[in-house]
């Protein structure tokens, strides 16, 4: 039986296959965190760059999050993320941005909502996105920092905090400065930029200087490479383990 095993384990890695008894982190960013988190439910989840509801779906279908907060500051789109979830009450939808400090600032909406940014898109954007980063208008939008916004909403403690804003990552996590000081994020699943799409942006060696030595990066997930041969951007799920056993305990 033994010889059996190891001639179809062998016939499986020829293919280009490999088999593990338990599924191996950096595969499923949902069941890495599902998994890091014990397979408990989610408490609070903070969605920062929310779009349409995709990603809220996910943490109260696959993460069971009991309350999530979606941030999106795009007026039109907002309006959408508020149709699709308007039939769970524990997502919560926001029209603001955040950032690094707490005040009106200048939103950039493209002809792709989901490459609107509070930054400009780089004049290399056309090769990664074509005509989808091309400029639309200005708009004003209200932003506000992630430790005003809990301290006005009396949250102390996010599981997860996910961001997807279009290279304007570090400044979110500049304006989260206390509540990452005080431990009480343990898992921040961000987008992570390795080439210039947006003037001003924030690269994957600046978030991961940002967030070390506290975090340690779990694994990269939906690889990018539409550039060519060179990784242009992927999501990084990074973990604080005595933030997480802070919040076990």
């Amino acid at each position: 039986m033994q010889f059996l095993k190891t001639g179809i384990h062998g016939l499986i890695r020829a293919l280009g296959f490999e088999v593990w008894r338990t599924r191996p982190y950096g595969f499923d960013v949902w069941h890495d965190i599902k998994t890091i988190h014990g397979g408990r439910a989610l408490g609070t989840a903070f969605d920062v760059g929310a779009n349409v509801g995709q990603t809220a779906r996910e943490l109260r279908e696959r993460l069971r999050a009991r309350e999530v907060f979606s941030f999106e500051p795009n007026e039109k789109t907002f309006q959408q993320l508020v149709a699709n979830t308007r039939a769970d009450p524990h997502v919560r939808p926001f029209n603001l941005a955040l950032a690094d400090v707490s005040r009106e600032q200048t939103f950039y909406v493209t002809t792709y909502d989901c490459t609107d940014s509070l930054l400009k898109p780089s004049k290399d954007a056309a090769r990664f996105f074509k005509e989808m980063t091309r400029p639309d208008r200005e708009v004003k939008v209200q932003a506000v920092t992630l430790d005003d916004f809990c301290s006005s909403h009396d949250i102390r403690h996010i599981d997860l905090l996910k961001l997807d804003v279009q290279g304007f990552e570090l400044k979110v996590l500049d304006g989260a400065k206390r509540m990452l000081q005080e431990r009480r994020v343990p898992l921040i699943l961000t987008e992570v930029n390795f080439a210039m799409m947006y003037e001003g942006q924030a690269f994957f060696h600046d978030i991961y200087q940002k967030l070390l030595p506290d975090y340690r990066l779990v694994g990269l997930y939906g690889l990018n490479y539409r550039s060519g041969p060179c990784l242009d951007w992927a999501d990084a799920l990074f973990i604080n383990p005595a933030a997480l056993e802070r919040r076990q305990t």
